[in-house]
């Protein structure tokens, strides 16, 4: 794990170098391990390095052979050595994942992409051609945002390292509703003009002479949908295995790994794999509150490592320092967090991070590709057209900023409606699996690279192995949820290994036992959100404080989504606008 800048900017100023050197300095978390940087007139890759596989060989930026081309690649690539012994090289005498991509780049070209089997994000820079080819993983996993004005190009892995360039650039106001009732932007917007992040399963090339900037579409997650009755039968010991392949190949390291481990089916499974090929006791961590009595989550946390023998260690946290962390998270991240997970998973990730670990497995993306939420079930039988399922249960939502902005306003972008006119062939629950994962999924992802990274903490996801996606991403939707049963692939397979209270038990998350029903959140909440925020510019805050009184009314969870989005992105405005 690691961080990439690169761009080409028309001011080459002496001054250049030093904007270079200070990307560096604000990406330092992602790489605490080293740096470097390659310059050629106007054109420039920076690179901070994240020691975790073969740790001799990993300074980046690296150069070709033929020094054509120079790459910062940020990621890992599973099937490393196949691909080495492929075109003849070795994982020996310094032969890194970098100089592999640069080899098959140099060979295939864009086509490199269909060879790597793992999580990335990479640029490289063609000094022949004057142009960068970047690239991103298929679901996301790596993050890569550009800025584009016509003339200027930049990329980053953060936001953060954009903006100190000192470009001109302003905030998306166009946005905000979209936001506040899905949590998350459709395709490539950000909260800033001339930002864009770049899709998942997508390149793009700049041109350096004629400033063109291209974006071309690699890899779609349901293009492996079987179009005849076979999707109705599926090979149970062919996902199994596959599932056990892809958390061997994301657990190589050469440094010790770590796992996240709630009391749930996706984390126990993994967890159970783990403890089964690996000959070490795996090091579990979970968050708890101060002074909080046992609960269901943490017993059976505490069930699940005493059955593979794993070490379980409890991070601690309180409301107050809880609700401390989210301005300066907001500040850290360049954008507004989109949930309170956001906070959990930064205390969660500080603590496996102070005990030394660079390496950290979790359970994402087990849900949006198994159908593992209640909505999933709820959507799929109660919805009258494709609009329901882009919306989903955030109707609620649109209803609150309806009645906010005093008339009916559209969320639905025309994005989101191609999309689902471009899988229509689907059924009612792929279509609601293919929106997760091309929107829902991504900002999840986003969260735990960018809040992993802020501790120099690699998160990795096996269930976003492509290789499992495009098996399960095959199988119809009506087995995927049996007689109402969600994740039901997933847990005729973890009934195999896991006790039975955890594979039936109702979903938990890392939920914060803190809400705007709470004095703490509800004290902080007041003193952002009021008469005088930014928000007035663009909301009536007299309706918001009316959703706020009500929401004490309500059966939870109420309006409670709504307004902690509203603070969330007060507390964003009051930084960057």
């Amino acid at each position: 794990m690691c961080g990439v800048v690169a761009g080409s900017l028309n001011d080459h100023s002496t001054q250049f170098r030093e904007l270079v050197n200070r990307s560096l300095v604000l990406m330092k978390h992602r790489g605490p391990d080293g740096n470097g940087i390659f310059l050629s007139e106007n054109n420039f890759i920076g690179h901070t390095l994240l020691s975790i596989f073969r740790i001799d060989a990993n300074d980046q930026p690296v150069v070709s052979n033929d020094k054509r081309f120079t790459i910062s690649f940020n990621g890992e690539i599973f099937n490393f050595n196949k691909l080495a012994d492929r075109i003849g090289q070795s994982s020996e005498n310094n032969y890194s994942e970098a100089k592999l991509i640069l080899d098959y780049y140099s060979k295939y070209k864009e086509k490199c992409l269909d060879f790597f089997d793992g999580f990335f994000a990479f640029v490289i820079y063609d000094s022949f051609e004057k142009s960068f080819f970047y690239a991103r993983d298929r679901l996301g996993i790596k993050p890569l945002y550009f800025f584009y004005d016509g003339s200027n190009f930049l990329i980053s892995s953060e936001i953060k390292v954009l903006l100190s360039f000192e470009i001109n650039i302003g905030l998306n106001h166009e946005v905000f509703d979209e936001f506040l009732v899905f949590g998350n932007l459709s395709e490539s917007k950000t909260f800033y003009h001339n930002i864009l992040n770049l899709n998942p399963g997508y390149y793009g090339v700049f041109n350096v002479a004629d400033k063109k900037n291209k974006i071309f579409q690699w890899w779609k997650p349901f293009d492996y949908l079987n179009n005849d009755d076979s999707k109705l039968v599926y090979d149970i010991g062919k996902i199994e295995s596959t599932l056990i392949s892809s958390i061997s190949e994301w657990s190589q390291s050469d440094v010790p790994l770590s796992i996240m481990q709630s009391g749930g089916v996706d984390s126990g499974l993994i967890n159970h794999f783990l403890s089964v090929s690996k000959d070490v006791s795996i090091n579990a961590f979970t968050l708890v509150w101060d002074e909080q009595e046992s609960n269901d989550e943490m017993e059976r946390a505490i069930e699940l490592c005493a059955k593979t023998n794993s070490s379980l260690s409890f991070v601690k946290t309180n409301p107050k320092s809880f609700i401390e962390r989210i301005e300066p998270l907001t500040e850290f991240l360049s954008e507004p967090i989109s949930d309170l997970n956001f906070v959990s998973l930064d205390i969660l990730s500080s603590g496996i991070s102070k005990e030394g670990f660079k390496v950290a497995i979790c359970g994402e993306g087990s849900d949006e590709i198994f159908a593992g939420y209640e909505r999933h079930l709820q959507v799929s039988q109660n919805f009258r057209d494709d609009d329901d399922i882009i919306l989903g249960n955030n109707f609620l939502s649109v209803n609150r900023l309806n009645y906010i902005h005093g008339k009916v306003i559209n969320v639905i972008t025309d994005e989101r409606r191609l999309r689902m006119r471009q899988y229509s062939s689907l059924d009612p629950i792929n279509k609601i699996l293919m929106m997760d994962q091309l929107y829902f999924l991504p900002g999840y992802l986003k969260r735990q690279d960018h809040v992993g990274m802020k501790s120099s903490l690699e998160i990795r996801t096996p269930y976003l192995s492509h290789k499992l996606v495009e098996l399960v991403n095959g199988i119809s939707g009506e087995k995927k949820i049996l007689n109402g049963e969600l994740k039901h692939i997933l847990k005729r397979i973890s009934s195999q290994y896991l006790p039975k209270d955890v594979v039936f038990k109702k979903k938990l998350r890392f939920n914060a036992p803190v809400s705007l029903r709470n004095s703490n959140l509800q004290q902080f909440f007041r003193k952002h959100v009021n008469s005088k925020s930014c928000l007035s510019n663009f909301f009536d805050m007299s309706k918001i404080e009316e959703l706020n009184s009500e929401n004490f009314q309500l059966k939870p969870p109420g309006h409670e989504n709504t307004l902690q989005r509203f603070l969330f992105l007060e507390l964003f405005l009051r930084r960057f606008s």
